[in-house]
């Protein structure tokens, strides 16, 4: 349980999926590259995937074969039902437009138990504003593996969900921290 508060958000990527290995499976099937997803740690993935175009790496995102490959992570459906017996569960996403579109599908049919989704668009290829702060979460606990969204959040109680250590979006936390 967590304790004071009254609504859970939660993140989708890398938080409740595994986003990054889905996007190395893509990269490598365009590619013919053995890219590994533990091995990321710069936002753009360039460090391992280094053959990526500009605006690439959105539209891998956006791809069918990215959502034909995404697994929802260890223990995440288990958690998170267990806690909507107490707590409305809220996704909270960003992503391009047709990213959106198939997040949305994709909750539906793997997360019954969730509340709602705040998925927030944008059209901008090369420049996806990371920005969740206009959610109002202040009587909730928000779950993200981007430090950035959770600094600028009202919430409550903040933790980090820690896929890998020492990525750009996630190394200088101080905050409460949870991993699978």
């Amino acid at each position: 349980m967590i304790k004071n508060v009254k609504e859970i958000f939660v993140d989708f990527d890398d938080t409740l999926t595994e986003s990054l290995k889905s996007f190395c499976d893509v990269y490598n099937k365009r590619y013919s590259k053995q890219a590994n997803c533990g091995n990321i740690r710069k936002w753009n993935c360039k460090d391992e995937c280094t053959e990526l175009k500009d605006g690439e790496l959105l539209d891998i995102f956006s791809s069918d074969l990215f959502f034909r490959n995404l697994k929802v992570k260890r223990f995440a459906n288990e958690v998170l039902a267990d806690l909507s017996c107490y707590y409305p569960i809220t996704i909270v996403s960003i992503g391009t437009y047709d990213n959106c579109s198939k997040k949305s599908k994709y909750i539906k049919n793997n997360f019954p138990f969730v509340s709602r989704s705040i998925l927030i668009a944008c059209n901008k290829r090369n420049n996806l504003p990371m920005d969740k702060s206009f959610i109002n979460m202040k009587d909730g606990a928000f779950i993200d593996d981007v430090e950035r969204n959770l600094k600028s959040s009202n919430a409550k109680q903040k933790i980090l969900f820690e896929t890998t250590k020492g990525t750009e979006w996630n190394r200088k936390w101080n905050g409460k921290r949870i991993s699978n």
